[in-house]
């Protein structure tokens, strides 16, 4: 388990992919593009291009300087504490709202984004949930001397870049049912219907436990999970052919999502502190009713 109405064109059909592409000169973006203070992170990945494309085909790419441009007051900063870095961080970028409505993207009929990662992570967050979450496009990291840059941070055993973007959300809390992607390459929003359909719990009681786990579940641990193969794919398939309540128990489970590098020295795998018991029990419930509803996945 792993690592969240501006109607001026309308979702129609299942998806709408957010895709980040090369962009071959240098970016303006208030008077500086992000500088990345990692050697190993790629030219394309410090100077990207953003692009809307939605489900009938229609593309729309802006550039840093195209946003600057085109969203009312330019960039702006948020300071908020990042529970990723254990301290209050401050980024330089644009509330994920106006950079949809920029590109005359609404969210109307849409009933969640995916967020795709460079290393395989797939964050997920409900659009109901959008307003809560506020999510914040950030482009850099401000420093002390007031430039941009990244900033690794530990994500398991590993230390990486968040460039190109680093999606977070205005209250700390949300980092535990969205999860803050960082090298983000893709944003894809599903239609209401088609959503996770290999994913949800059909038949359960949508006011259930079972039901109450899954929406923790694509919180906090599609995005690295698959599940029949929906999800990320950093993490192992936890449903086909053997769902992993099949082999592991509760106690286990709970104990390993509670604090992996307890079981295996630098593990991949983050720690969740900020799930309570209660929430773990859901999960788990949602994995275990799960068993019953298996589909074949190619191996």
């Amino acid at each position: 388990m792993g690592r969240r109405d501006r109607p001026r064109a309308r979702l129609l059909g299942s998806s709408l992919a957010l895709a980040l592409a090369t962009a071959t000169a240098t970016l303006a973006c208030g008077g500086a593009a992000p500088r990345a203070q990692d050697e190993d992170v790629p030219e394309d990945i410090r100077n990207p291009t953003l692009t809307l494309t939605l489900a009938g085909g229609e593309s729309r790419a802006l550039t840093l300087a195209e946003m600057a441009a085109t969203i009312a007051g330019g960039p702006t900063t948020l300071e908020v504490d990042n529970p990723a870095y254990k301290r209050a961080i401050t980024y330089r970028g644009y509330w994920l709202a106006d950079v949809l409505a920029a590109a005359g993207v609404s969210l109307d009929g849409a009933g969640e984004l995916i967020f795709h990662c460079a290393d395989g992570y797939a964050a997920t967050l409900l659009v109901d949930r959008f307003a809560e979450a506020s999510p914040f496009l950030a482009i850099g990291q401000v420093g002390e001397d007031g430039e941009l840059g990244w900033e690794k941070v530990r994500i398991g055993k590993e230390y990486l870049s968040p460039a190109p973007f680093y999606v977070v959300g205005k209250d700390p809390a949300s980092y535990a049912w969205f999860g803050w992607p960082l090298q983000v390459t893709a944003i894809e929003a599903m239609g209401r219907r088609s959503a996770d359909a290999s994913a949800n719990p059909e038949g359960a009681p949508e006011d259930g436990e079972v039901a109450r786990g899954f929406a923790l579940f694509k919180g906090s641990c599609l995005a690295c999970h698959s599940r029949q193969p929906t999800g990320g794919s950093v993490g192992p398939e936890l449903n086909t052919p053997r769902n992993i309540t099949e082999y592991r128990d509760r106690p286990t489970l709970r104990a390993f999502i509670r604090d992996p590098a307890s079981f295996r020295a630098r593990s991949k795998m983050p720690p969740f502190p900020l799930l309570g018991d209660e929430d773990l029990d859901a999960i788990l419930a949602y994995l275990t009713y799960m068993r019953g509803h298996k589909r074949s996945v190619d191996r």
